[in-house]
This record gives structure tokens, sequence and C-alpha cells, in this order.
């Protein structure tokens, strides 16, 4: 049926919507639908793409302007624009003729959106591998831009898990068909608008079979149309009626098939309660492994337990003595539900199957609650062949009996304390104790029935419709003395018997008081890590009801009972003990979101007790780096050096120097003692060796003066965060390197001199110069020769002829 009405939406697009809104539906009612078409047995799917926009522009998204339809591009924006070809500018179209409803999905790719692509997305489900895919389109040209012929190319890619990437013209790992490419029919002339719904303005493509394909079950596939930006005016293309077809043969010859069950109510408080069964046929080949059960209806995993599978091995639809559970284990209720299966082999004839479950005793707050159990929609039984079959369960409803009597569960304190306030549980029942829900607000009231005092105070409260219980709080009783009791009557509300409670001994009331003993040190961390725990211990007397424990900002109070970690504004409790709270040791940790200093006071607070305070402080350091700057040397002269560091992590970065390998490690949380200066004559030493600190900031050089001549220095540099009380420096293997300085460079050159010249030689005096050595170039044209500092010259040869030549003819004649 489906198929036959996916045929008609793409063959007879004239039919009215209603046909259209059929179609939609047949295709989505599975949940499925919602992320990619699936592939379930033989069958097709189609579009034809009239739910988009007629006027306007709107937002494109994916998978959900149309379900399972992808639509991307290299270049920017997100719309698709409702358009009958009359526009040229670069964009995502609905064509269409003005404002009509029948519409086709298109493109005219340009600088600004760049390339497009847009597919559709489906999943092999069926239990077998598919190698039958057939596509049937009709490319439709929209506009013309008086260009020369232009292609929508048809790719697709297989994978084993989902994706949503469409590669707009990059195809490197795309499929193509060419068989399913499309040209535009109209070319050159002038440019405008064409009617791409009419014959002439189309190209059809029906039932192409994708060549050479393997699709195998539970595998994806994305059929994409490419529509590239085209050198020069692009045409108008779009795609319209699409109807994909596919072959799906399954591998096994079992069915499975729905068995009746009685509908109706599951009281609460049933065991082994049939929330539905189906009937399993299969060959010898194809014994039965698992199942997968999904469930509906408002049922929650508090109402049913206990999920299992029975064999229904007498067919009377019932659990009896025959009947063995088979499934290996029992589930909570779930959603889906995957069941392993055991001992059920060689399944040749019918045999039924019950799905099983326990019924809560009580807590099923709302009666009238469903649920639904079925083998399907995507969920299959498994063989050793494949998977295969569906089967739709029953809906069945949990129903709570009626209370029918009020009962008091509670008083606390057991043992009030006169004029001081105490509260009362009060609960409906039904006739075996069991709390149960009012279904209308029910009002209740109290009086006092055993006892010489006076009963004031809060004395009346509502068990409201869906619940089953109140606390009042806030009653108060005068008189110190045994044997009181109290008596709730309901007033309105649904019909429930009074109830009075035991009798219990109210006391004097002594001063309430909460003692604290502890010896906090300050706390210490880094932003993002808890500090070490501290104790202490606090303790009540006399109390009315249990001490809350409240941390400030930026700490935390361990919660026993919870077992987690509770911050600011909430609050651990002790509870009391007949108004005593035993000596009870408390953990507290810092624990802050920024760096820096902060302080504040646990509060302890309990009914009628005087608050008692614990102040507690800490400081905390930024993040730790994670990576160390690496050290490079550039420029280096005489009393110079230029250091260049970069790759770390830190906000912020210290470099020291030295004449000896580094020993200095900072320290976190505090900011470099005396002097730091490029200079390093001026820097102050750290610690016992000269190592000073040349620089401290966010850059990435430093050239470091004020040093010797020919003396090799050494440097590291470490990576920070934070600044002063708040630094956390990185200490782990520093970045590096160690350099020499060059000599010292002369300041008076020597005079030159000349004697006994004679035809072939001369003589050559030079006199002057402070620098402790010198070279003497010779050449017969001006000398043009100046030598590098760092760098040494050899070939130095008084004969002119075998000198070294220094460049142009430049001699070494003495060095």
């Amino acid at each position: 049926m489906i198929n036959a009405l996916l045929k008609h939406c793409t063959s007879i697009k004239s039919l009215q919507r209603t046909l259209a809104i059929v179609c939609l539906f047949a295709l989505f009612v599975t949940p499925s639908a919602f992320s990619q078409v699936t592939i379930a047995t033989t069958g097709s799917y189609s579009q034809n793409f009239d739910g988009l926009i007629s006027t306007g522009s709107a937002t494109w998204t994916d998978n959900t302007t149309i379900a399972n339809w992808y639509a991307q591009r290299t270049g920017a924006g997100t719309t698709v624009v409702a358009n009958d070809g009359a526009s040229n500018s670069g964009a995502l179209y609905s064509y269409g003729t003005t404002a009509a409803t029948e519409r086709a999905l298109g493109t005219v790719g340009s600088g600004t959106p760049g390339h497009f692509a847009y597919g559709i997305l489906l999943q092999n489900n069926s239990g077998a591998t598919i190698t039958d895919i057939k596509v049937t389109y009709t490319m439709e040209q929209w506009r013309n831009s008086a260009a020369a012929a232009q292609t929508v190319s048809f790719y697709y890619k297989t994978s084993a898990t989902t994706f949503t990437a469409l590669n707009p013209n990059s195809n490197g790992t795309w499929t193509s068909v060419a068989a399913l490419n499309a040209t535009t029919p109209i070319t050159g002339g002038t440019s405008g608008a064409l009617n791409g719904n009419l014959g002439t303005n189309q190209v059809s493509l029906s039932n192409i079979a994708i060549p050479s394909l393997s699709l195998a079950n539970g595998s994806f596939i994305m059929l994409k149309w490419d529509d590239p930006d085209n050198s020069g005016a692009d045409h108008g293309i779009s795609i319209d009626n699409v109807t994909i077809s596919w072959t799906a043969t399954p591998t096994s010859t079992a069915t499975l098939a729905n068995i009746t069950q009685p509908s109706g109510s599951i009281t609460q408080g049933t065991t082994d309660a049939i929330l539905s069964g189906f009937t399993l046929s299969a060959d010898v080949a194809s014994d039965f492994t698992s199942v997968t059960v999904s469930t509906t209806g408002t049922a929650t995993s508090t109402d049913i337990s206990n999920v299992r599978i029975f064999s229904d091995l007498d067919g009377n639809g019932a659990i009896n003595g025959a009947d063995a559970a088979v499934s290996a284990s029992a589930l909570a209720y779930a959603a889906s539900m995957n069941f392993s299966i055991t001992g059920e082999t060689g399944i040749t004839t019918a045999r039924n199957y019950l799905i099983v479950a326990d019924i809560a005793q009580s807590g099923i707050s709302t009666p009238g609650r469903t649920v639904t159990a079925s083998v399907g929609s995507g969920a299959f039984v498994t063989t050793a062949a494949a998977n295969f079959g569906s089967a739709t369960g029953n809906s069945r409803t949990l129903s709570a009996p009626n209370p029918t009597k009020l009962a008091i569960t509670n008083i606390n304190p057991a043992s009030p304390f006169t004029n001081t306030a105490f509260s009362i549980t009060v609960q409906a029942q039904d006739a075996n104790s069991i709390a149960q829900v009012v279904t209308a607000n029910t009002d209740v009231s109290f009086t006092l029935a055993s006892g010489t005092g006076n009963l004031t105070g809060t004395l009346s409260g509502t068990i409201l419709a869906g619940t089953n219980q109140i606390i009042i709080t806030g009653i108060l009783y005068d008189v110190a003395e045994a044997g009181v009791s109290i008596t709730a009557t309901r007033t309105a509300g649904d019909v429930l018997t009074a109830i009075t409670s035991s009798t219990f001994t109210v006391t004097v009331n002594a001063t309430a008081t909460i003692f604290v003993s502890a010896s906090l040190t300050p706390f210490a961390t880094a932003v993002g890590t808890p500090s070490a725990s501290q104790s202490y211990s606090v303790s009540g007397t006399n109390l009315s009801a249990g001490i809350a424990i409240a941390p400030p900002a930026d700490f935390e109070i361990w919660d026993n009972v919870g077992l987690t970690w509770v911050v600011f504004p909430n609050s651990v409790t002790i509870p009391d003990v007949s108004g005593v709270v035993s000596p009870t040791s408390v953990l507290v940790r810092y624990n802050p979101a920024t760096a820096g200093s902060h302080s504040g006071n646990v509060q302890h607070t309990s009914i009628g007790a005087t608050q008692v305070d614990l102040g507690v402080s800490g400081t905390s350091i930024e993040v730790e780096p994670g990576t160390q700057c690496a050290i490079t040397f550039g420029a280096i002269n005489g009393s110079s050096i230029e250091v260049n560091f970069s790759g770390g992590t830190g906000a912020n970065r210290i470099v020291v120097a030295s004449l000896s390998p580094i020993t200095f490690i900072p320290s976190d949380g505090a900011a470099i003692s005396g002097t730091v200066s490029s200079d390093f004559a001026l820097a102050t030493a750290q610690g016992i060796t000269p190592d000073k600190v040349v620089y401290d900031g966010s850059g990435n050089t430093v050239t470091v003066t004020g040093l010797a001549g020919t003396t090799l220095y050494y440097f590291a540099v470490y990576d920070y965060n934070g600044t002063g009380l708040t630094a956390n420096y990185y200490t782990v293997s520093p970045g590096t390197g160690s350099a020499s300085t060059i000599a010292t460079e002369p300041s008076t050159s020597s005079t030159v001199s000349f004697t006994r010249i004679k035809e072939t030689m001369l003589y050559i005096s030079f006199t002057g110069g402070n620098g402790s050595n010198r070279m003497v170039v010779v050449n017969s044209t001006p000398v043009t020769f100046v030598p590098a500092d760092g760098s040494t010259y050899s070939g130095a040869d008084t004969a002119f002829a075998t000198a070294a030549d220094l460049g142009g003819g430049d001699k070494l004649v003495y060095s």
C-alpha cells in the first residue's frame, strides 16, 4: 500500500495536496525517518519537494526542512529562496512559478555561496546486502544564463556509520554514476527565466541502476547531486520528482507475528503480568538467539521491572507451570530492551512467546498509565541467519487501587519539645496499608486525641491530587508529658478514614545548642584542582531537627549520604537522634572557580539553635601550563646575545641567564625578587648561584646586554600563568640553551706605512691599533673586503700571488 502511494506521489504531481500528505505520512511514520530513509523490505521512496516554501525565503536546515534531505554549499549562507528563475544570484532555490505549490529543489552557483550539493541519506536495515538501487528523477532548468551547457553530476558514498557531509565540488571519496548526470537542454542566446515545468526545459532519467553496488546490512548510503560554481554565469538547475527504489531479499524464511493478548488493566502489585506476545516460526538453520522489544506509553521504570520473555509451551496465553523464561536475564523496563535467548533451537513450527514483567507494589503515582510492548519498527528477532520480522504489541493500562484511609507515618522529632515546632507526615493508603495517590486535592486537619496540653500552630494541610502524602510542619504542644496522641481527619476531597497516632512523649524544651570543634589551616590549590580536604567535628544537643551545614562560595562539604561534594548555596544535613547529634566528622575542601584569595564561613544551623559559623580561607594559583617554550639565539656580539623563545602554552614566561648551568627554579605564588633587567649586570641574582632573571613578560624575544666578551652564558625559560600570588610556573624540563659572546671590538685601528718599495715587493708597517690581533688585505685596486664578526680567515701568505683571495682580488697577506 505504501509503495503504491509513493508511485502515485511521483507520477501524478497534479493530484490534490491531500494525496501528497498521505504519501509523506506513509513515509515518515517510523522513528528512523527522522534521520535517514530506512530500507527494510523491497520498496521505494519518493520526493516531489512541494513542501518547500513558495514565496519569500527561509532558513534551510538539513534533515528538517525536508526530512532525510541535506543541502550544503562551500561559501556563506543558509537560506533557501523561492524563485521562478528570474534571479541570477547564487543561492539555494525553491523553484516554481510565482506562489505555486508545485516546487523543485535547485541552485545557481556563484562566488559568494560557492559550489552546491544536495542529497538524501538511506540506511539498509533489511537484514541482507542490498545490490539493487535504482534512481528516477527530472532535471528542470529554470534559468538560461546564456552560457554553454552545464551538468548536475550524480555521486554516491557508503559508510558503516551515519554521516551528513556532502562535500560540494569535492568528490574524491565519492563514486560517480555518469548515467545519472543531467545536462541543461537550453544554452546560449539571451539570458532569462525559463518555466522548468515545461518538457522542453527538462531532462528525465528513469529507473537508472547504481552499478556494482554492495550495501551491507546496517550501512548507510548518501545519494548526491553536485552543482558546481561554473566559470562565468551559471544556469538555474533543479531536481524534481525523485524516486529511489530498491530490492531487499531476506536471507531467512522465518516469520514473526503478533498473538492476541487481553487488553485492559493490570493491577498494581501484579507479578508475571503479560504485556504482549508474539509467534515465531523459523527453519532449522534459523535458531532463535535474541530479540529487541520496543515499548511505548506513559509507564516509567518505577512502574515496571523484571521484564522477561517466556516460552508459552502450551499456547494458552497465560503463565503456568508448563512455561519457562527463555531470556538469559531479566531487564529493567526501558524504551528498548535487548534480550539474549537461550535454549530455543530448531523452531520449525509456530511457537508462542510472552513478554512478562512485574508491576510495582506501590508508587504508580498516576493510575491509568499505559504500556505497549512490541517486536518491530527496526527491532528484529535475531536468528543464526539474519534479522527478520516484526510484531505489534497490545496496549495495557496500569491501575492502582484507590486509597481508603489516612495514616500517620512519621512524627519528627519522635519526642517533641514543649513550644517547639515539630512535623507530622500524613499518607493516603489502601486497605493493605500501601501508599496510594489521591484523585482530588484532599484536605487534612489535626486534633488532640490524648494529653492535657494545647495543640496549636499549623494544624491542617492538603494532599495534592496525584500525590499520596503531605508533611505538615510548625505544629506546637505546650505541656511536657507522656501519652500524647493526635488524630488526622480528612475534611475534603477523597473519602479516607481518620487515623490516630501512637502515643508519644513531649519533653521540656532545653536550649538547643550546636558545637563546632575545628583547627583548620588556610587552604591552597590551583584553579580547577580541588584542595586536600580538612576535617572538623560538629555536634548538637536539645535539637528539634538535624544540623544543616552550608559551605560558602568556592568551598565544598562532603555529603556522606549522597556520596558527593556539596557546593554553595546547597547544604548537607546531619540528622538528629532524639534531639542529639553525636560528634560527627565533617570534611571541607577548597575548590575555587577563579585564582586569588577567597574566604567565608561554613554555616551550621538548626531550628531553634543559634547559628555557628566556621571561618575558612584559601589561596589559589592559576592553572599550570602544559608546555615550555624552546630557546633559539639570534644576533650575538661582544656584549649582548639575542634570545628567542616560543612554543610554550603559558600566558607569560621568565628567562633566566647565568654563567653556569641554571639551578634556579621559580616558586608558585611568588613574584621574582629584586630587579628583573635585560642588562645582565643590573639584574638581581636569584639564590646562591648567580642566576639572574633577564626577562619577565608575554613576549617571545629579549636581547640580553651587559655581557662579557668571549664568555659562555647559559639560559633557561619557564612558562607560567597568573601574576604575583596567583602565578603558577611550569618547572618541569624548562627550555634551555647556551651561547658564547664574541671578543670585544677594538676601538682604534692601526695606521699603515710603506717602506723599501721595490719592483716586486714592499714592506708594510702597521702600528697604533688597540686590537690584540690584526689582518692585512692587499689588492691592486681599492680594497672592498670587510671581515665579519665571529668569523675566522685562513690562507694568509706574504706572497701576493699565492695568498688567499677574499673576493674581488682582495688578498690576505697577513693575519
